[in-house]
């Protein structure tokens, strides 16, 4: 078969080790990769930015090192994208994410990344679900990820977030899941939570926050 013949790749959980090749950038009609749980130790080429028809790409549990490639920002219609335990990243989360509009599902948990929440990531308006917890995340919560109107899941629990929560999440109307525990939060809990009417799930411990959850 040609490059142009292959649509989907998956390789998982066969404890594959060694790079992650370049060459991949180069199958033009792939529209799923996934290389996940295997013992994959390179950096993730810049390459796989060239793959636009993209819809999934599966990098996860593996011991991938280096940056997060801000060329993945061109992967225009990606759908579901997984960096989550890869614990030796130590990567900062590119900007160019917020040129990725087709994402719906990001998993960046457990990879050791550094530095701010990109503001960008609030142009994803079709974001369902964020996963960003288990990091070393040092910034500020975004005030732009309000506009997400579509998130149902948002866990940011567990890294070194600090200031205060945004009262303009009280927008995110089909969220049913927010954890922000483990930060080094400040501030008080905005009454606006409390028109979170689709909520089930919230967990704001082991901050420095005054107040109480709201109710509707």
């Amino acid at each position: 078969f040609s490059k142009n013949d292959v649509e989907e790749l998956f390789i998982f959980d066969t404890l594959v080790t060694g790079a992650i090749p370049s060459t991949l950038g180069n199958l033009e009609n792939l529209e799923g990769l996934g290389l996940y749980a295997n013992g994959l130790s390179s950096s993730i080429p810049t390459e796989l930015g060239n793959l636009a028809k993209l819809h999934v790409l599966y990098l996860d549990e593996n011991d991938l090192t280096g940056d997060i490639p801000a060329s993945l920002g061109q992967l225009k219609v990606l759908s579901d994208f997984r960096l989550r335990k890869n614990v030796k990243l130590d990567s900062f989360i590119p900007t160019e994410i917020g040129n990725m509009v087709g994402l719906e599902h990001l998993y960046l948990d457990n990879a050791s990344l550094k530095g701010a929440i990109p503001s960008e990531i609030g142009n994803l308006s079709n974001l369902k679900q964020v996963h960003l917890y288990k990091n070393k995340l040092t910034s500020t919560i975004p005030s732009e990820l309000e506009q997400l109107d579509d998130l149902e899941l948002l866990y940011l629990d567990t890294n070194d977030l600090t200031g205060s929560i945004p009262s303009s999440f009280g927008a995110l109307v089909n969220l049913s899941a927010f954890y922000l525990f483990r930060n080094k939060l400040t501030g008080i809990i905005p009454s606006e939570l409390g028109n979170l009417v689709h909520l089930e799930y919230i967990r704001l411990n082991e901050n420095s926050l005054t107040g109480s959850v709201p109710t509707e």
